[in-house]
């Protein structure tokens, strides 16, 4: 079965004390069914961030992001998602 990725991101420029990114990974399985949520705080390594996204993208998990910066500061990132 062939699925839709998601993938959220929210910017929140007024709140000074978030860090680089957090962000909710959600995987299904074959069903369909939420198999598992994980959120990871990324304090401040953008080439980590970005790498760890871009692989879950690749593997049909759901992503939402929550960050301080807007999408078109995550270069590698933005270029990918606008594909």
């Amino acid at each position: 079965m062939i699925r839709t990725t998601n993938f959220q991101f929210c910017t929140n420029k007024d709140d000074s004390h978030l860090p680089l990114a957090i962000v909710r990974f959600t995987s299904y399985d074959e069903d369909d069914n939420i198999l598992s949520v994980e959120q990871i705080t990324y304090e401040n390594n953008s080439d980590y961030f970005q790498t760890e996204v871009s692989a879950a993208r690749h593997c049909g998990v759901d992503i939402s992001v929550l960050s301080p910066f807007e999408l078109k500061d995550f270069k590698w990132l933005n270029k990918l998602v606008n594909a």
